[in-house]
């Protein structure tokens, strides 16, 4: 797990906190760009800024903000090969595609489905190591564990 965290005693405390329960190594950055770095990209903050830049992702990667506002550049969010969501009418209002939808640069058919539509196997989405696949949370993070149980069997 690569960590990074602005409070450099947060970030202590978590690897302090966390490291009997990841297996593994926990590797603790200096920036998010660093951070970057790996097969997943989860945002856990209360940033309004844009500070996940779409040319530190790999493609293959999928990202998973969880802040109320826009953490990924626009680019990042506007070169994804699939955006999924927990709910379409929420997303396109508030969170971190709104800014897109209120300029105009996103509406409803640059979405691929519903986190929802995967859990409940009304979608298949296979993994292509080519696309970044950016998944937007607001309400129902309950949602994200059984998508990727199921996203994990499809592969």
């Amino acid at each position: 797990m690569i960590v990074y965290d602005i409070d450099k005693k947060a970030l202590a405390k978590f690897k302090e906190d966390m490291s009997g329960v990841v297996s593994g190594r926990i590797i603790l950055c200096d920036s998010p760009q660093e951070a970057a770095q790996g097969d997943a990209i989860i945002c856990v903050t209360q940033a309004n800024t844009q500070f996940l830049k779409d040319e530190w992702v790999s493609p293959g990667t999928i990202v998973f903000p969880m802040g109320s506002y826009q953490e990924a550049d626009d680019a990042l969010l506007l070169n994804a090969g699939e955006i999924v969501v927990d709910h379409i009418d929420q997303t396109l209002h508030r969170g971190a595609l709104s800014r897109l939808v209120e300029r105009g640069l996103l509406n409803e058919k640059g979405i691929t489905c519903t986190i929802g539509d995967v859990a409940a196997g009304k979608v298949t989405l296979i993994r292509n190591p080519d696309k970044k696949r950016f998944v937007s949370k607001l309400v129902l993070v309950q949602w994200i564990l059984p998508a990727q149980t199921r996203f994990t069997r499809q592969r």
